[in-house]
C-alpha cells in the first residue's frame, strides 16, 4: 500500500516566496480554525508541531494545519 497525502496552500500575498523567508510564526489558534472549519464534523486533537515533509508521511488519518496570515497550509494523510 502506498502512502497519499494531499497538502493545500492557501495563499493571499503578492510575494510568498520573500514572506516565507521571513520565517513567520504559525498561528495556532487560527490554524485550529481552519482545520475546524473544514472538518468540523470529525474530532480534532492537537499533537505535536511538525514539518511539511514529517506531515505528509504520517502514518494512518491525520490533519496538519498551519496559519501564517496570508499563507496557510492543510495536509491531509
Amino acid at each position: 500500500m502506498s502512502a497519499r497525502a494531499v497538502t493545500l496552500w492557501f495563499i493571499d500575498l503578492d510575494d510568498p516566496v520573500a514572506f516565507l523567508r521571513t520565517e513567520p510564526a504559525n498561528d495556532v489558534g487560527a490554524a485550529q480554525a481552519l482545520a475546524g472549519a473544514l472538518f468540523g464534523d470529525r474530532v480534532l486533537v492537537p499533537v505535536a508541531d511538525t514539518d511539511l515533509a514529517s506531515a505528509a508521511a504520517a502514518g494512518g488519518p491525520h490533519i496538519y494545519a498551519g496559519h501564517y496570515g496570508g499563507l496557510a497550509i492543510l495536509s491531509c494523510s
